[in-house]
């Protein structure tokens, strides 16, 4: 029972099964849920719930990865999917002020995040060697973390240049 259990949960109710590119449509199901969930958190809220989901991915990720027999298995879209919100939660108080400029938001950084998590740059590609669940999702953070850095120095850019009007 807790073999299908896991594979349910890190296959994202089996939404990783859905035939071509599992990954994208993880992170597709993040980037969608992230404004409904970790986006209304702030700080304190975010830290330990972000943490929290992060350790049962890793969890979770490993028991699947050793169900099916197959190392970071492509159906397993769970890490995807809970690295999104790092992608975007650095960013948050600037494009929450905006509306309609956060869902460009969303979508440069799935954009970004798939860029990043499929071409693995810099150190991203090491980490996936690690084995079990930490690999799995610590390669899907990297990522993220490489995303939200590149939309932080975009907005700064953009501010400079006057593309974009400084937010308070």
């Amino acid at each position: 029972m807790a073999n299908r259990s896991s594979i349910f949960f890190a296959t994202c109710f089996l939404v990783g099964f859905c035939g071509k590119a599992p990954g994208t449509v993880g992170s597709l199901l993040g980037a969608i849920a992230y404004p409904f969930t970790f986006g209304r958190l702030g700080w304190a809220a975010f830290v330990p719930s972000y943490s929290a989901a992060v350790l049962c991915a890793v969890w979770i990720c490993g028991k699947a990865e050793d169900c099916m027999g197959e190392r970071d298995p492509p159906q397993v879209i769970l890490d995807e999917f809970v690295a999104m919100p790092l992608c975007y939660w650095p960013l948050e108080h600037f494009f929450a002020q905006i509306p309609m400029a956060r869902w460009l938001f969303l979508l440069i950084g799935f954009a970004l995040f798939r860029f990043f998590d499929i071409c693995k740059p810099l150190a991203i590609s090491k980490l996936q060697s690690l084995r079990g669940g930490l690999g799995i999702v610590l390669d899907d953070l990297a990522a993220a973390i490489a995303t939200a850095f590149a939309m932080a120095v975009s907005f700064a850019v953009s501010i400079s240049l006057g593309l974009v009007k400084q937010l308070p």
